[in-house]
Formats: structure tokens, C-alpha cells, sequence
């Protein structure tokens, strides 16, 4: 009876991160009126090249491979390591999706790799460069200086790393150490002969004449100000953190100030800020007149809401607000029906923000106060069939047999 049902199907629909056609059959698939393939990569020859172009198939892929029968494919999901013990006696192409660490002395091991494609992110030494040429990476990649001990890629040493640290070591952060902890014995270190490799370093002035000889002379030193509060990470301008940290603070990230943080600003003494600073239009002179320090001074309206994957914007919403909302740095936002493009212009900021849908009397509104938004798409009806036309037209009819894998060989 299932061998009947599958005779009736018209169509063929296949979902999946890997799709390899080299065994391909044009037999077992001609009889499909219509054949669509959504991967991330395919994978042919020559021979299901000619077969594919003569069948009636829809190809939404994001990679196309040309591979030979005899080469073979591991798909990796997570962490993956190559390392100097490990052999190959067949050529191979190697997708990770995760994490890749290449240890040094692993060219054996590569000689019978033909290609390495990486969703995430790699590590590798300096001394196998030459050998990165078959390295495909959708993310990031650090190249790590050869014979460094690998570090977090922003290590804040603490009081006891002398007692931890190796003798004559190198250690590398990718991207800052902090020696901002006024117990940590520099002189230790130096008498261990530690090394940092890093591009940035942040150090307490009280630190910074013993501290420097530690670092390379193209690392970025900034120092901390005796007397000054160091905070590692983003910080808002409130009562909460003045209490803690006083009046003369050094932020390593981005400092927002909000509706609160007016009486904040009489308080403080002395600012440096390392990122950006977000305050209100009408905090602006009182903030200039600090005299502060910082990278980047955004104004916005209001109320800001951050770093989240959606927000709904309605008319409760902006009421609620007198100043306004300020959107940044969130995936997805909707703005409702019940938000007039009035309401809009007067009380609404989007930055940063991958997505934004609206009705179509809201867009010219929503485009004018969008900055750095990828995608503004109109959600009147219809919204699925435009984001997604193929999975409307096939996924849900009775005549579509489809096959959801993380690798699928045709």
C-alpha cells in the first residue's frame, strides 16, 4: 500500500544541509513532474551535472561542489579538531559545522584533503598558512602565532595567574588581556618569563611600568587611571552603579544612559569609555560638559530596547512611552496595524536591526527611521508566500513527497 501512495507523488522536495548527486539516477527520478533541492551544499560531477540539467529540478543551494566518485564527504555538527596523529588514505572533503582547530604538523593529513568548508569558526597555527588554501569558512578565523598557549579570547589575569602560569610561556588572547586587578603579582610573571600575544591590553596604571615589557610592541596598551573604576563589560548610567564603582569609572564597553540616569550625571566626576555612548538628546550638553572620553556618541529617543531576538511594536507600547523607543542590535521587528505612521516618525528609532515587517501605509514611516536595517518586508497577507514561495507551493500538497536530512545522497 506505501509503495502505491509513493507512485501517486508528482513532486519531490528535499531538505537538507548536504546534498550529494553523484550516484544520482535519472530513471528513479523521472517520473516527477517537479523536483526541488534546498541545501547548503551540493555536491556532483560531471555526469549528475548533465542528468540534473536534463530533469525538472529547482536548485536553491547555497554551495556547489564538482567532486569525483572516488573523493569521500564527512560532515562534522560541532567541534572538530585536526591533530598531528591522524591519517587519511582516501582524498576527502571535510564540512564542519561548528568549531575547527588545526594543530601544526598536521600537512599529512591535509595532503589527502581537497577541500574544508566551515560554518563557524577556525583556528589554526601560523605555520600551516600555506596549507589554508582549502579552507572555506562562513564565520571567523584566527591564526594564533606558533607555540603560544591559547587563551580566552579576552583573559582578565587574576591574583593568583602568576601561580598558574608556565615558565618562559607565550600566551595569546585573541583579542585583549586585562591587568586590571591590583593584587596581580607582575613581578612573578616577569621572573617566569611570561609572554602576551594579543592585540589589545588594558592595565592598571599602578601596573603598567612592570606590565609593559610583557607584551609585544604592536600590542594597543590602554591604561587605567589611578583612581578610576574599571568595569569589563557594557554599563548603564544608574544609581546601582555608581554606588559600587563611585564617580570616576573606565567602562571597556558601551555606556547607555536612559530616562533615569539624568540625576546619574550630576554624580559623576570623570569618564573614559572604551566603546560607545547612547544617551538622550536632551542629556547631550549635560554629558559634553563631563569632558568624557569615548569612541562613538549615539542620540536616541527615549526608552531603548536591546539585543533581543523580537520586538512588537503597538500603539500600547509607544504610548507608554513620552520620549519615544529606540529598537537596536534585536532580529526581528513588527510593527502592528494599530500604530499610526504619525506615531511612528514622532516616537520611533530602529539601528541595527536584521528585519522589520509593517503594513504598507506604515513603510515609508519605518524606512525613514531605520538605520542599518537589513530587510524591511510589508505583512499584509501573503507574509509566509514571501518568505518562503517554495515551501508554501510544494511543503503542504498531498502530491509532494519530501525528505527532511542532514545529508541526503540522491
Amino acid at each position: 500500500m506505501r509503495k502505491d501512495v509513493e507512485s501517486l507523488k508528482k513532486k519531490f522536495m528535499v531538505n537538507c544541509d548536504l546534498c550529494d548527486a553523484r550516484k544520482i539516477s535519472e530513471e528513479g527520478l523521472a517520473a516527477y513532474e517537479q523536483i526541488v533541492i534546498n541545501a547548503d551544499m551540493l555536491v556532483e560531477d560531471e555526469r549528475s551535472r548533465e542528468i540534473l540539467h536534463r530533469l525538472p529540478v529547482t536548485l536553491n543551494v547555497d554551495n556547489t561542489l564538482e567532486l569525483e566518485e572516488g573523493v569521500q564527504v564527512v560532515t562534522i555538527n560541532g567541534h572538530h579538531e585536526i591533530t598531528g596523529d591522524m591519517e587519511s588514505d582516501k582524498k576527502i572533503v571535510l564540512i564542519v559545522n561548528g568549531s575547527l582547530v588545526i594543530e601544526a604538523d598536521t600537512q599529512k593529513y591535509l595532503e589527502n584533503v581537497v577541500g574544508i568548508y566551515v560554518n563557524g569558526k577556525v583556528r589554526y597555527p601560523k605555520s600551516m598558512t600555506p596549507w589554508m588554501g582549502k579552507l572555506s569558512v562562513n564565520g571567523s578565523v584566527s591564526c594564533i602565532p606558533d607555540g603560544c598557549i591559547v587563551l580566552k579570547p579576552e583573559f582578565e589575569a587574576d591574583r593568583y595567574f602568576h601561580l598558574r602560569a608556565r615558565e618562559g610561556a607565550r600566551y595569546y588572547a585573541e583579542r585583549k588581556v586585562l591587568l586590571t586587578d591590583p593584587e596581580t603579582d607582575i613581578q612573578a610573571l616577569a621572573e617566569k618569563k611570561v609572554h602576551f600575544v594579543t592585540r589589545n591590553a588594558v592595565i592598571l596604571e599602578k601596573l603598567v611600568a612592570q606590565a609593559v615589557a610583557l607584551f609585544d610592541e604592536e600590542t594597543d596598551i590602554a591604561v587605567v587611571p589611578e583612581g578610576f573604576a574599571y568595569i569589563k563589560d557594557d554599563a548603564r548610567l544608574d544609581e546601582t552603579l555608581l554606588r559600587r564603582y563611585g564617580g570616576r569609572l573606565f567602562i571597556g564597553g558601551d555606556l547607555q544612559l536612559d530616562e533615569n540616569s539624568d540625576a546619574c550625571l550630576q554624580q559623576v566626576e570623570k569618564l573614559i569609555i572604551q566603546g560607545k555612548v547612547q544617551l538622550l538628546k536632551r542629556q547631550e550638553e549635560a554629558f559634553l560638559a563631563l569632558d568624557a572620553k569615548y569612541r562613538k556618541l549615539e542620540l536616541c529617543k527615549g526608552k531603548c530596547l536591546k539585543n533581543k531576538v523580537s520586538v512588537t511594536v503597538d500603539r500600547a507600547l509607544l504610548s507608554g512611552a513620552q520620549e519615544g523607543i529606540c529598537i537596536a542590535n534585536c532580529a526581528d521587528v513588527c510593527v502592528k496595524d494599530d500604530v499610526e505612521p504619525e506615531e511612528i516618525l514622532a516616537k520611533l528609532e530602529i539601528k541595527n536591526c536584521a528585519s522589520v515587517s509593517c503594513n504598507p501605509a506604515q513603510r515609508s514611516a519605518v524606512e525613514l527611521v531605520s538605520e542599518n536595517v537589513a530587510n524591511i518586508t510589508e505583512n499584509d497577507g501573503g507574509e509566509n508566500e514571501k518568505r518562503f514561495p517554495v515551501r508554501n507551493f510544494m511543503g503542504t500538497m498531498a502530491d509532494t513527497k519530501v525528505v527532511n536530512a542532514d545529508c541526503y545522497i540522491l
